[in-house]
């Protein structure tokens, strides 16, 4: 199992980390960045509510700083002409945002690396920028799919005014990300760091054989919540025994019926034994989940979220590799009811 090469960044630095909020993915990723530099360099978070509760909750002796939350609805037409026009204003929006706030916060913590998750507007003049992205392209319906180059080479503009881009993924053939990292040209500042997991020095553990359901629900509302809807109706009708783990680290209290079992949030321990009591695994195909479950060597199976291209690409990406099935929503039902 071949696990990150981070670069040596020195020591005696501080070190601003930050991910992006979409979902927890982004937070839980950076823990191996955290863990590998926190010996050498002081460390300080920064980002929003929920992903920064992960975060903190995990490394409780390091600094954090509350900075404006990027925000990104859609509806759930992702690519339809109103959410493209309405994404790239609340893109440029966030960007600026993020770019000012950088401004202050560099003077006042003493500022030498930023390493953000996606967040392109914290950079600096007077800082050493890092940007972590698997997002090299993007994934478009067909009836955008013409635009694919034009929007990559815009992300590459936006790649280029930071001092190093890491792609968490293999740079060869075996990789996980696909077009999405290796479609196109790299731009001369990118580096592959192999795949990013909170679980990669954990050892894995063998599924229990039961008919029991685990479900991981992440990504953005109102997607997330109609999912967790969808599912509740599915279980119940087909008498199936499942643990829905909601995604929501600030919420305390976990409720359970005869069938489902709601847990807010789990641990990295709590997280492993959860699968290893489930013989199903269903999770949304984000990367983060992908690269979790990588490491963890079990079986999931990925249910994209509908309209969302990434997910979409990736689950198919996929469908070959041993670790991962690819199932559409709108077969799910049947595909428990079956399996």
């Amino acid at each position: 199992m071949r696990v990150n090469k981070l670069p040596d960044l020195g020591s005696g630095k501080t070190i601003l980390i930050a991910p992006l909020n979409w979902g927890l993915g982004h937070a839980t990723r950076l823990i191996p960045i955290v863990r590998n530099y926190k010996h050498k360099h002081k460390i300080i978070l920064a980002g929003n509510e929920p992903s920064l509760s992960v975060l903190s909750h995990e490394f409780s002796e390091l600094e954090t700083i509350a900075i404006p939350e990027q925000i990104f609805s859609f509806d759930r037409h992702f690519f339809s002409p109103v959410n493209i026009l309405h994404f790239y204003g609340q893109l440029k929006k966030s960007i600026w945002e993020d770019y000012e706030t950088i401004k202050g916060l560099i003077v006042k913590y003493k500022i030498d690396i930023i390493i953000s998750d996606n967040r392109y507007g914290l950079r600096h003049a007077d800082t050493y920028n890092i940007l972590i992205t698997h997002q090299l392209m993007l994934k478009l319906p067909r009836p955008w799919s013409f635009l694919e180059n034009a929007v990559h080479r815009n992300i590459l503009k936006k790649i280029r005014k930071f001092d190093e881009s890491w792609v968490p993924d293999f740079s060869g053939k075996q990789n996980l990300s696909g077009d999405l990292s290796h479609r196109y040209p790299v731009p001369g500042n990118t580096k592959f760091i192999n795949p990013l997991s909170r679980f990669q020095n954990k050892i894995p553990l063998p599924a229990e054989n039961n008919k029991k359901v685990l479900v991981i629900l992440s990504g953005p509302e109102p997607q997330r919540t109609e999912f967790e809807k969808r599912l509740e109706q599915i279980f119940i009708k087909n008498n199936i025994m499942a643990t829905i783990l909601l995604g929501k680290p600030n919420v305390t209290e976990s409720t359970k019926n005869e069938l489902i079992t709601k847990l807010p949030h789990a641990t990295d321990d709590e997280f492993i034994n959860l699968v290893k009591i489930h013989s199903k695994v269903i999770a949304r195909a984000g990367y983060s989940t992908i690269m979790d479950f990588y490491f963890l060597q079990r079986p999931v199976v990925l249910v994209p979220t509908p309209k969302q291209t990434e997910q979409i690409y990736l689950a198919q990406h996929l469908k070959n590799h041993p670790r991962f099935t690819f199932v559409e929503e709108e077969n799910l039902e049947n595909y428990l009811v079956n399996c």
